[in-house]
């Protein structure tokens, strides 16, 4: 082919290709409007609700507000001869954190910061063991309206704490599943109808879709222009509730309090008698309060054991320092939970707080529950708590000692006992178990609960847990395996650590090494123990290791804080502790 032909065929291509595209742009332009018209045209099916959710029509479901809460089988609710009952674990969920259904007592407890109110069957319904409360209580009990809408078996739940707007429709409106023309349609509603509106911090009038519900409680959207005047209104006025402070309930806590900044530490005496070997030696001056451990929970009798001394308690008042017993279910009696979940035996226990608050003139006490493990039981001690709480009539502060890492202990609810009582101690110790050697509290570690935990609870109520103890971690030389750790006093660990040529001399066999991340000293030794060569290895706790913690109470501004324990500290790291209280030693 000629160069000639081949240019000719070239432009005779794209004269055809110029030609078709012309021939297309005409033919779009000419059908364009009826693909937009397809396009732009509204929806009109019509699909009922429970077919477009594939909803069995026969079970109730709950609106609030404005949603539709997901139904799964706990949370079903129950419509009984006409009547709407919804199950606890939504008013826990939804309402109120502290309803509690106490399955051994077949009781329901209502609680307030007050007052405490039991309800059992024929106030309320119990189906297949899953506890209900009608609606007429429920509103007696909380400023909410519960309605039933049979037409659609909707149970309808909203806060008269909050204003509703409402709107009334002037034309012919289609309510929609999505804010889009071509989303199906849930039902049509009539010039007239009332509606509730739903707009939140970024909505309002301006908006082409609002977000409503029917009178009837079907959820949608309708277009905003279709919408007549709305008009704002509560119901909060009209309302007279059963638990006139509910609202109080969800508030933060004032801390029964007006001391300043806490000082405490704890004391772990197992007779009475070592109560009277404690009073040899003065408490220091900048301590504020001490809590002896006096009081345990015994699960065989379901009631407290105590070794209480009553004139312990006016030697400490003579100082100037109050007394706030330990209240705990460590150490030789374990089994907390037999008592937590026997409704007569909390009920025995806190008679015996209280009386022992009034005989001995106590100022405070320290509820130390640590081995609740199974989650069930995580209730069970919330309700507790509420139940002393309401006994001692904010008569005196209540404090909460409790595990660090919510992780792992969510069950405790940290956040609800922040709301119930005065203060909770975080015991930000224990970081490694006994078969794994490492830091008690490195600083990291301390930091992290500290900080997950002031998610939960303000740091006006959150004191600070302090370990004065040493733990020595013991291995086998031959095969790492494990020996059991020893637990020893600041002074003891450090005397016997030298006795292994560990020390603070410059020419020492073995040197203290500071370890600025984790905040403590770390030394180690091997010596023959029983036969077998064990290494011995400490990170010590002593005055440096505490003033490392006490500025983390200091960056966080928090309550105070609580030593665990006297016997294992010494009068240094006392009189670094007493300055950050405002402590000036006497000349």
């Amino acid at each position: 082919m000629s160069l000639k032909k081949f240019i000719t065929a070239v432009i005779t291509f794209i004269v055809l290709i110029l030609i078709m595209v012309g021939i297309g742009t005409v033919v779009w332009h000419l059908i364009r409007p009826q693909f937009d018209n397809l396009r732009n045209r509204d929806n009109h099916d019509v699909i009922p609700f429970h077919d477009h959710f594939d909803l069995d029509p026969d079970i109730p479901h709950i609106i609030l507000e404005g949603r539709r809460i997901r139904d799964t089988d706990i949370n079903q609710p129950l419509v009984h001869n006409g009547i709407a009952y919804l199950p606890v674990c939504f008013i826990r969920e939804f309402i109120d954190p502290f309803m509690f259904w106490d399955t051994g007592a077949q009781t329901l407890f209502v609680t307030t910061r007050h007052e405490m109110r039991a309800y059992r069957h024929g106030d309320i319904r119990v189906a297949d063991g899953v506890p209900f409360v009608p609606a007429d209580l429920v509103m007696g009990l909380y400023p909410f309206t519960v309605s039933y809408h049979p037409k659609y078996n909707m149970i309808v739940v909203t806060d008269d704490r909050q204003p509703q707007t409402t709107a009334a429709i002037t034309t012919l409106t289609p309510v929609r599943y999505r804010p889009d023309p071509q989303a199906p349609i849930t039902v049509n509603l009539n010039p007239g109808d009332q509606i509730t509106v739903f707009w939140d911090a970024n909505d309002g009038p301006d908006r082409f879709w609002t977000r409503v519900r029917t009178g009837n409680g079907l959820l949608g959207y309708v277009q905003t222009s279709l919408l007549g005047a709305t008009e704002s209104r509560s119901n909060a006025a009209a309302r007279t509730s059963v638990l006139g402070d509910f609202i109080d309930n969800l508030q933060p806590r004032t801390p029964n309090w007006t001391g300043g900044k806490i000082n405490l530490v704890w004391e772990n005496p197992y007779t009475v008698a070592a109560s009277v070997t404690n009073m040899q030696t003065p408490l220091h001056e900048s301590l504020t309060v001490v809590s002896p451990t006096w009081f345990r929970f015994n699960a065989e009798t379901r009631e407290l054991d105590s070794v209480a001394n009553a004139e312990y308690v006016q030697w400490a008042h003579e100082q100037g320092i109050q007394v706030w017993p330990n209240v705990t279910d460590t150490s030789a009696h374990p089994g907390i939970t037999d008592i937590l979940s026997d409704a007569a035996a909390r009920r025995r226990v806190i008679e015996q707080l209280v009386h022992y608050v009034d005989t001995l003139g106590l100022d405070g006490l320290c509820i130390n529950i640590e081995s609740i493990i199974h989650f069930r039981y995580g209730p069970y001690f919330v309700q507790f708590m509420r139940e002393l709480n309401i006994a001692l009539g904010h008569r005196i502060p209540i404090m909460a000692a409790m595990k660090p890492d919510i992780s792992i202990n969510p069950h405790y609810r940290h956040d609800l006992i922040a709301l119930t009582v005065d203060f909770i101690a975080l015991m930000a110790y224990n970081e490694h178990t006994m078969m794994t050697p490492g830091p008690v509290a490195s600083l990291p570690w301390v930091r992290r609960r500290i900080e997950e935990t002031l998610h939960l609870v303000p740091a006006n109520q959150l004191i600070l847990g302090v370990h004065f103890y040493n733990r020595v971690w013991r291995t086998a030389v031959s095969d790492n395996s494990w020996r059991p750790s020893a637990h020893w006093g600041m002074d003891r660990a450090v005397t016997d650590f030298y006795r292994h040529g560990v020390s603070w001399e410059e020419d020492a066999v073995i040197p203290w090494e500071w370890d600025p991340v984790v905040g403590s000293y770390y030394a180690e030794f091997a010596a023959v123990v029983d036969g077998e060569t064990l290494r011995h290895q400490l990170w010590l706790e002593c005055e440096r290791s505490v003033a490392e913690k006490m500025r983390l109470f200091t960056e966080y501004d928090l309550a105070g804080i609580a030593g665990w324990s006297n016997e294992f500290t010494n009068q240094a790291v006392w009189d670094l502790i007493g300055r950050y209280f405002g402590w000036i030693p006497q000349e």
